[in-house]
């Protein structure tokens, strides 16, 4: 599956299994995995082997924690302009 066939996947509401998330990650490009933490639940942590992927690619943690960051400064955001109406 290639980014284009992802975003279309996910836009039809569609999840990835866990099995299909450790084998992205691990073969996968940066920007894969940059959208699998965007799209999937739990930024796509759903077991162990992910987490050992995590450990074994170094470049993966701190993209994960990239994404992490900008979802937390959308809902601030988000909150303040809820907030603010």
């Amino acid at each position: 599956m290639n980014l284009n066939q992802y975003a279309i996947f996910h836009k039809h509401g569609r999840l990835l299994d866990a099995a299909a998330i450790a084998y992205m990650l691990f073969y996968g490009s940066q920007d894969m995995a940059e959208l699998i933490f965007c799209y999937e639940p739990n930024y796509g942590i759903l077991n162990k082997n992910i987490e050992f992927i995590l450990g074994k690619h170094e470049y993966l943690r701190p993209l994960l924690e990239k994404v992490k960051a900008e979802k937390r400064n959308k809902q601030k955001i988000q909150t303040t302009e809820n907030t603010s109406k």
